[in-house]
């Protein structure tokens, strides 16, 4: 048993065409995606910033390096206090109950995880190890 394909001009054109329009259309999905997706994308951690004045080894035993890194670990405790307060006016994501309980803790947080990467790089700044750091301020409120 042979099976006959009779050939029509017209669906091939029109297959062809779906297929264009297909592809158009998967293409202007993605751009739109890809837009949204930018606009809606900001650098979360861009005033979780610090730059050290200075960056080279301290020695701990010298009286002055050590007002200094005392100096520079109050300016990361304040850098994120003003973090965690620009983190706790943000809305929460969802309505949801998790969501809101997430919020609630979002802020503190926010000022744990700056507080700790700003001291990491702090220490590599000044060749210290982690355990030649004072343990961080755990406050409510960084001094200012």
């Amino acid at each position: 048993m042979e099976i006959q394909f009779r050939a029509v001009p017209d669906l091939g054109a029109a297959i062809a065409k779906a297929d264009r329009v297909a592809r158009l259309s998967l293409v202007v999905v993605l751009v739109v995606v890809a837009i949204g997706a930018a606009a809606m994308r900001r650098p979360q951690l861009a005033d979780c910033a610090f730059a050290t004045d200075r960056p080279g080894p301290l020695h701990l035993e010298d009286r002055a390096a050590r007002e200094r890194l005392a100096d520079e670990l109050a300016r990361i405790d304040v850098v994120a206090s003003n973090f965690r307060e620009r983190i706790r006016s943000d809305p929460p994501q969802s309505p949801a109950a998790h969501a809101l309980r997430s919020h609630e803790t979002r802020p503190d947080r926010a000022f744990r995880y700056c507080q700790i990467v700003l001291r990491e790089q702090l220490a590599k700044d000044h060749a210290l190890s982690d355990a030649d750091l004072p343990p961080p301020a755990e406050s409510e409120r960084a001094e200012e």
